[in-house]
């Protein structure tokens, strides 16, 4: 090859070789819903950690893997340290920490470093490791998070306008939700047209148009779950045509969102696995795990896997038997057929 030739990378590959930093950063962003500059410097320390020893190599991904509650309670370890960094005087940095009642110990960073990391080695090492991190700010945050800062962004301010619209209506006595579009933000009211509670009354904003779809993905959403239970809906079908129509209620029946996963003989896999591979990749979208086939000290064969909405069930399932691998394990996945006894 020609000395002088460059080698262009696509945004897909960059996106593809930092696979796991980017789903770690849309925990933080959008998960977690964590300030974004901030999360940038996590990532930068975390990308920094990567590098001062073989066994904190594949940190990133490991981290990535838990549950938000770890990875919430070690950012915020991680921000400590960061603190440490723009602290000239260590003493001032204790008495700080003291200040604000907060835990002079990173126990989490402590220990993935066998011991090595604690703040005084933090703030004694601080110029090189600021220098480290401005690296992988300029060289690997910033290029491959761009796309995740404008969702966070974008995601942000939905939450932020669904919050004020809420607020607003329930001043005036109204049940509302707001139903996130593509284009803009469309706020729409419930209300009980009838005694069996079986029907609700749905009315729109003038001005922001909403679709069937739209309101049908709205109800099917896991974050509506909670609002949903306290009128005894799953899901809505639509029951008119204009654009205050009336819509009757059915329950989705389970199944029709459950997956069937077997695995291979020999090759055990665990349940938090299959959760980690699942939550990382699709996001939060597993409601439940069912491990099952197995007998005492023997290998479990196969398992259910339970998702929040029947919509997920595509991206799970691009062909009728789906191959995974997930630690180098193969997994196998299709349409759950439930089985029907006669009474």
């Amino acid at each position: 090859m020609d000395s002088s030739s460059t080698i262009t990378i696509t945004r897909e590959e960059l996106n593809a070789f930092h696979l796991y930093d980017r789903a770690l950063f849309s925990r933080l962003v959008i998960t977690l819903r964590r300030d974004i500059g901030q999360s940038y410097q996590v990532m930068t320390f975390l990308l920094y950690l990567e590098t001062i020893a073989p066994h904190l190599r594949n940190l990133i991904a490991d981290f990535a893997s838990l549950t938000d509650v770890f990875v919430n309670m070690v950012a915020d370890q991680v921000v400590t340290c960061i603190k440490c960094l723009s602290y000239d005087d260590f003493p001032a940095f204790v008495t700080h920490l003291r200040r604000s009642i907060l835990s002079p110990a990173i126990p989490y960073i402590t220990d993935v470093t066998r011991g090595y990391l604690t703040l005084i080695v933090i703030h004694n090492n601080r110029e090189n490791i600021l220098f480290e991190m401005k690296k992988h700010l300029t060289r690997v945050c910033i290029r491959a998070f761009e796309d995740i800062c404008v969702r966070a962004e974008m995601y942000n301010k939905e939450i932020e306008e669904r919050e004020n619209a809420i607020a607003e209506m329930s001043q005036l006595g109204i049940s509302s939700v707001v139903q996130n579009g593509e284009s803009s933000t469309s706020q729409f009211s419930i209300r009980r047209v009838n005694a069996d509670n079986r029907t609700i009354f749905l009315t729109f904003s003038k001005g922001y148009p909403i679709s069937k779809a739209e309101v049908y993905a709205y109800f099917t959403r896991e974050n509506a779950i909670a609002e949903m239970s306290q009128l005894g809906i799953s899901s809505v079908v639509q029951n008119g045509e204009s654009s205050t129509s009336q819509f009757s209620i059915r329950r989705v029946n389970a199944d029709n969102r459950t997956i069937f996963l077997t695995f291979s003989k020999g090759y055990p896999i665990s349940k938090a696995e299959v959760y980690a591979y699942f939550t990382r990749r699709f996001g939060e979208i597993v409601e439940a795990i069912h491990m099952g086939g197995a007998g005492e000290n023997e290998q479990t064969l196969y398992a259910t896997m339970q998702l929040s909405s029947v919509s997920k069930v595509p991206d799970i399932l691009t062909e009728d038997r789906t191959q995974y691998i997930i630690n180098g394990k193969h997994v196998w996945a299709r349409k759950f057929i439930p089985s029907h006894k006669s009474s």
